[in-house]
């Protein structure tokens, strides 16, 4: 099983990517993707909007991924 690590360095790897259907592929059916800055959450094949539009709201931001800390409820990953 991979670790929370593993996990969100993948999905880090394939939204760069811009593959939308890999990207929506690694959350389960009942998983979401939570826009905190918008106050959205994108469930089922929404979540691929987030690789779609993401650029283009800011196509000079860049994520570097830093830390991934295991919580009781879930993991927090941390990115600049």
């Amino acid at each position: 099983m991979p670790t929370n690590e593993e996990i969100i360095r993948t999905l880090y790897k394939v939204a760069e990517e811009k593959d939308v259907a890999g990207f929506v592929k690694l959350f389960t059916d009942d998983g979401y993707f939570y826009d905190v800055s918008a106050g959205q959450k994108y469930y089922g094949q929404d979540i691929g909007k987030t690789v779609e539009i993401t650029p283009a709201l800011s196509p000079t931001c860049t994520a570097s991924f830093t830390t991934c800390t295991p919580r009781a409820t879930g993991s927090s990953s941390s990115f600049r």
